[in-house]
């Protein structure tokens, strides 16, 4: 069945529908999905050293030594969100799949596997209005100003993990960006003797790096850290203006300019640092990241520039019960968790934040199969002009379906 599944899946992953997301996604290159996964979103985000059977972690790969059977895993992310500016408010939404992975346990006593997958790295998703108001030529001039931004990047990876004694484990990630932005801006005015215009923009990118993951095991207490290196990104983009204007009581069009152009910018590299232990049948759990992007310049504008993203999160999962004369809500695994990001983004001198909490579960069907689920409510920003307040609602859904694709055989480690 698992094959019938990944051949279905692996071409899957489109937007299903999007009405707006966060308007700080115009800045930069989106909003970044440092953390894929239901599981680990439910614990605020904590995964560099949180061990699973059942999930394939994408922070660290040298995770993936812990798990015995082959697996592929489905994700899907809504989002809703209430933004409140000083003079409006608007609620607005988006949903997209959320990342198909895969993972090949090849030889469970020497955790080596072979991974790969398709996830978002970048999300674009706003819809923003605003009306203007001036005079030009001695003339007033008034009407609507309407931005919406499209698109974002995906990453493409492929990987293993190896694990060469009990305590120790490496994983490493080759990474492939592609993707689209698209950013239209309209002008709509009120006075027919004022010209309505349109700007679109497009990008299209590629690029690659390497994810570097370790893994150290001490009975209860795991280590992990990863390193991601940067990413030489080729950045291909168009540009339509188009002015309206009406002659004669007919409407025509002018195309004032159209180009393309190629030039390149670079992702910074990532670190991150992370912690679990486990008490009976709790494990507690904290991750510290941090990316870079003081010298980073696509998308800059004059009211804005960029800092390091730095992220901390802190989870607590209770581990379902697996004896099989366990009640049923007693196999499953309940989450919580709290995060706070230092966003990259920095406008008109003001560093942007994000604060959330989590909730999760995850529960087990069949022999090798789970159900995730985690829902995070948190805020971004704050009210004062030209900032606006971000209220949001994100839930994750994932499924993951395992097999045994190889017969695993008992091995010593070395000393």
């Amino acid at each position: 069945m698992i094959k019938k599944i990944l051949i279905m899946l692996i071409s899957l992953n489109v937007c299903l529908f999007a009405e707006g997301g966060s308007n700080y996604s115009a800045f930069g290159i989106g909003d970044i999905e440092s953390v894929q996964g239901a599981a680990y979103m439910g614990l605020g985000g904590a995964s560099v050293a949180v061990p699973s059977q059942y999930h394939i972690n994408m922070t660290n790969p040298a995770m993936w030594s812990h798990l015995s059977l082959t697996r592929i895993q489905l994700g899907y992310k809504f989002q809703q969100s209430y933004v409140t500016s000083s003079s409006n408010n608007i609620f607005q939404n988006n949903g997209s799949i959320d990342g198909i992975n895969a993972l090949f346990m090849i030889d469970t006593s020497r955790g080596i596997s072979l991974g790969f997958g398709l996830n978002n790295y970048t999300n674009v998703s706003y819809s923003i209005a605003s009306g203007f108001s001036k005079i030009i030529d001695n003339l007033p001039v008034s009407g609507k100003l309407e931005n919406v931004g499209t698109g974002g990047m995906k990453k493409i990876y492929i990987g293993a993990s190896y694990k060469p004694f009990s305590f120790l484990s490496f994983g490493i990630n080759h990474n492939v960006y592609l993707g689209t932005i698209q950013r239209d801006a309209t002008t709509l005015s009120n006075e027919s003797y004022a010209h309505d215009s349109f700007t679109g923009r497009k990008y299209a990118f590629s690029g690659s790096n390497q994810r570097l993951g370790l893994n150290l095991h001490f009975g209860d207490l795991m280590l992990g850290g990863f390193y991601e290196t940067s990413a030489k990104i080729e950045n291909r983009s168009s540009l339509i203006y188009i002015s309206y204007y009406n002659l004669i009581s007919s409407n025509s069009t002018i195309v004032d300019t159209s180009f393309n152009s190629t030039n390149y910018f670079e992702i910074p590299s990532t670190i991150g640092f992370g912690a679990s232990y486990l008490i009976d049948k709790f494990r507690i759990a904290a991750d510290f990241t941090s990316q870079d992007f003081s010298n980073f310049n696509f998308n800059k504008g004059d009211n804005n520039k960029f800092q390091a993203l730095n992220t901390f999160s802190f989870g607590i999962e209770r581990l379902g019960n697996t004896s099989a004369g366990a009640d049923v809500l007693d196999k499953w695994t309940y989450r919580f968790g709290l995060g706070y990001k230092d966003l990259y983004l920095n406008i008109d001198n003001k560093p942007i934040n994000e604060m959330y909490l989590s909730l999760g579960l995850s529960a087990p069907f069949g022999k090798t199969s789970i159900f995730d689920y985690a829902i995070v409510f948190g805020s971004r920003g704050q009210v004062s002009s030209p900032l606006v307040q971000e209220y949001f609602t994100r839930m994750y859904f994932n499924v993951s379906i395992g097999e045994q694709w190889f017969v695993p055989f008992k091995r010593e480690f070395g000393d």
